[in-house]
């Protein structure tokens, strides 16, 4: 039985597929990390399309079928577009998506992350302290995850992402 569901929600990313559909995966309010099917999104027709950008704050409405969940409606409520401006603003923007999406697991809210990274995107937009606001934003996500409990420097940051997940952040043109 279908269920719709109103929620508000970052893009993280977005996987493009064969045919004219697309799966984002969106930090939710409510929901924690949610992967979407958006069907016929790539469509040059599609109103949904220009909301849906890596880095975007949205307001959707979802319907969940069989544990899956399918893009209904979209509105854009910011696009931060003060960060896609700057090259530095916006690789630090990608490494924080990139480090969440990676590390927070699938259906579990967890406010915590959701307000670091709502924050951090605010605060990035507003000042030019990047490094900063992405050391303090990445530590807030690991601590929330549990990874651990004390303030760490960028170095370290890096270095426990890879051991994590055997991948580096993506932080090569900073």
């Amino acid at each position: 039985m279908p269920i719709l569901i109103k929620t508000k929600g970052i893009v993280l990313s977005s996987k493009i597929l064969p045919s004219d559909d697309v799966i984002y995966t969106i930090l939710t309010e409510e929901n924690g990390k949610i992967r979407v099917y958006g069907k016929g999104v790539k469509k040059t027709s599609s109103k949904r399309r220009p909301h849906l950008q890596t880095g975007n704050l949205i307001s959707v409405i979802l319907r969940r079928s069989h544990e899956t969940y399918y893009l209904q409606e979209t509105t854009l409520v910011s696009a931060f577009s003060q960060i896609k401006q700057s090259s530095s603003k916006l690789s630090w923007l990608y490494a924080l998506l990139f480090m969440i999406d990676r590390l927070a697991p699938e259906m579990e809210q967890d406010l915590k992350i959701y307000n670091a990274l709502q924050k951090f995107m605010i605060n990035v937009s507003k000042e030019d302290n990047g490094l900063e606001q992405f050391t303090k934003s990445a530590n807030q996500v690991l601590n929330a995850l549990g990874y651990t409990s004390e303030e760490l420097p960028l170095s370290d940051l890096k270095e426990m992402f890879t051991e994590l997940t055997n991948q580096k952040l993506p932080l090569g043109a900073i």
